[in-house]
């Protein structure tokens, strides 16, 4: 089956820049993007439920289309000292998405989660987002934390490396997660064969990174 066309949305990179930032850029790039027929999402990331809601009010403020809660960043770091990555902490991922939740209006919410390598956790947030009211999506999943090539430092793995691992999330995830729930697969797509599985093991549609980083904007005709 092709990538879903209704619900292939426009990316651009981001960094870390003030909030009122990316409000000036969006206000000039959301209308152009509906011009030519695109949703927008935006993926946030914070280090407190307040930070993700002050980001959520600014999106409506912009109208997005869609907003993406990164809770898998694992590349948040102060004086040294990494951030909790929400996704291994139920409790505060359900105060975060409902921080979203209460000020996002109409806009489609997903959460993107961290890879699990303890079943019991992947368990244990399946069933928090199961019982969240208002969540749309589930995307499986971020980059693996702290790895290293070894010159380099501690950095999130994503690609080609982290696709069979996906595929076994979002078999698990798709168990515990009502229907309503979509689940959006991430990891190493660069073949049709790669969305076709995905869509067996229980996705909804894909993201591409890493091969769209690679090749270019052509990947997208290439894999229809």
């Amino acid at each position: 089956q092709p990538i879903d066309m209704q619900r292939q949305s426009c990316s651009y990179p981001y960094g870390s820049k003030h909030p009122e930032y990316y409000a000036h850029f969006l206000k000039t790039f959301i209308p152009k993007a509906h011009g030519l027929g695109k949703k927008v999402r935006v993926s946030i990331v914070g280090t407190t439920p307040n930070e993700y809601a002050l980001l959520t009010r600014m999106l409506v403020s912009v109208h997005c289309d869609e907003i993406e809660v990164n809770a898998g960043c694992p590349n948040l770091w102060k004086k040294g000292k990494q951030k909790e990555i929400p996704s291994f902490n139920p409790e505060l991922l359900k105060k975060i998405l409902n921080a979203v939740l209460r000020e996002s209006g109409p806009l489609r919410v997903d959460v993107k989660l961290s890879p699990f390598s303890n079943p019991a956790d992947l368990v244990r947030a399946g069933k928090t987002l199961a019982h969240i009211k208002g969540l749309s999506g589930v995307v499986v999943c971020n980059t693996f934390p702290n790895a290293s090539s070894g010159a380099s430092d501690l950095v999130g793995l994503g690609g080609a490396p982290l696709r069979f691992i996906t595929l076994g999330q979002v078999l698990q995830m798709r168990s515990l997660l009502p229907k309503r729930i979509t689940i959006t697969a991430v990891g190493g797509v660069s073949l049709q064969s790669h969305i076709n599985e995905y869509r067996r093991a229980g996705a909804y549609d894909v993201q591409i990174g890493s091969f769209y980083i690679s090749h270019g904007p052509s990947v997208f005709s290439r894999l229809q």
